[in-house]
C-alpha cells in the first residue's frame, strides 16, 4: 500500500515520510544496543491459587424492646429480648 500512495500521490511526500518514515533512510540498518536492559523475568506462581473472599461485615444485632405478635403471615413474632438480625 506504501509504493501505491507513494506513486499515486507524490506530491503528499512529506505526509507519507510523516506515517512511513523508514523511507527518509533506506540503507541503514542501525540497531541500538540498550545495555541496562534485562532478559523479561516470568514468575510463576505454584500451588491453589484462588481469589480472596469477599469481606464477611459484621453482624448487626438487634434487640426487641417489647413483645410483638404477627398479625399477617409476612410478619414475625417476637418477645422482648429477642436479637435479630437484618438479612
Amino acid at each position: 500500500m506504501e509504493n501505491c500512495c507513494r506513486s499515486c500521490c507524490p506530491c503528499l511526500r512529506r505526509l507519507w515520510n510523516c506515517i512511513w518514515p523508514d523511507v527518509r533512510y533506506p540503507n541503514q540498518n542501525l540497531v541500538i544496543a540498550n545495555p541496562t536492559a534485562r532478559e523479561a523475568e516470568i514468575r510463576t506462581v505454584s500451588g491453589d491459587i484462588r481469589p480472596p473472599s469477599p469481606r464477611k461485615r459484621p453482624v448487626q444485632l438487634y434487640a426487641a424492646l417489647y413483645d410483638f405478635e404477627a398479625r399477617s403471615e409476612d410478619e414475625l413474632s417476637v418477645r422482648e429480648g429477642d436479637k435479630l438480625s437484618v438479612l
